[in-house]
């Protein structure tokens, strides 16, 4: 323990009451600081459900912006159907990095198995696997996600303003999927973009829908494909990850 910083604390402390106009040894409390914070939460979260669907293009053009700048494509689609067919298209026009077949891996969601590619992409000899329920067999599923050419997901909630999908890990749907295949794919629907990190944050706090499920072991924030210039500051894609990303939003 540093008993100079601890020696210097207090009167730190006190010069940041003293310039806050605050009277020295007076401790506001929680209530005090944040009385006024629920009922904007509040506001805020009645904001996001009741979005217009004008409102919802409004995010769906700066989602599409600014993911242009992070050379992460962002493709709207009026079906479910017109979404699988892109990604039977992608999946036979793209060469694999690690493995000589092509093959896909996909989270277990009520919006991708609504897809129905692995019945689309049997036809092409192209296999797609899907988390097992049985703990015994994650080993082999994460074998086959790290030599997938594409992994496919849906998101939680898509932030328009850094265009950013925001991932919760469950059972069934497993961070690998966005992370070891080559191209990752996300599927969303216009319900599931937001304007900004403060709305996404007062949605996992405060929201009444969220707090029936609580935090996940894992919440994972997606920005683009993977990205780094470490190497004589030139962009490589995919050093640590994929090296191509595509959201399609169903959008009528």
């Amino acid at each position: 323990m540093n008993l100079e910083y601890i020696s210097n604390q207090k009167p730190f402390l006190q010069k940041i009451r003293a310039a806050l106009g605050q009277p020295v040894g007076h401790a506001r409390k929680f209530h005090d600081l944040f009385s006024g914070h629920g009922i904007e939460s509040s506001l805020l979260i009645n904001k996001i459900k009741s979005r217009s669907a004008k409102d919802r293009k409004r995010l769906l053009d700066r989602l599409i912006h600014e993911g242009g700048f992070l050379n992460l494509k962002v493709i709207p689609v009026p079906t479910a159907a017109d979404a699988a067919r892109a990604i039977t298209e992608l999946a036979l026009d793209r060469t694999p990095e690690w493995s000589d077949a092509r093959s896909l891996v996909t989270w277990r969601h009520p919006l991708i198995d609504g897809l129905n590619l692995p019945e689309r992409l049997k036809n092409q000899g192209i296999p797609v696997y899907a988390p097992d329920p049985e703990p015994a067999n994650a080993g082999l599923f994460r074998l086959r996600a790290q030599t997938a050419l594409i992994g496919v997901t849906s998101a939680d909630y898509c932030i328009a303003e850094s265009a950013s999908l925001v991932l919760k890990t469950r059972p069934g749907q497993p961070r690998m999927v966005s992370l070891l295949p080559s191209i990752h794919v996300a599927v969303i629907t216009e319900d599931q973009m937001l304007e900004s990190l403060a709305e996404c944050y007062v949605l996992v706090k405060q929201d009444p829908d969220a707090e029936k499920e609580g935090m996940t072991c894992c919440m994972t924030l997606i920005s683009g494909p993977s990205k780094t210039a470490d190497i004589e500051a030139v962009m490589v894609h995919g050093a640590h990850g994929p090296r191509e990303m595509i959201i399609y939003v169903l959008a009528s």
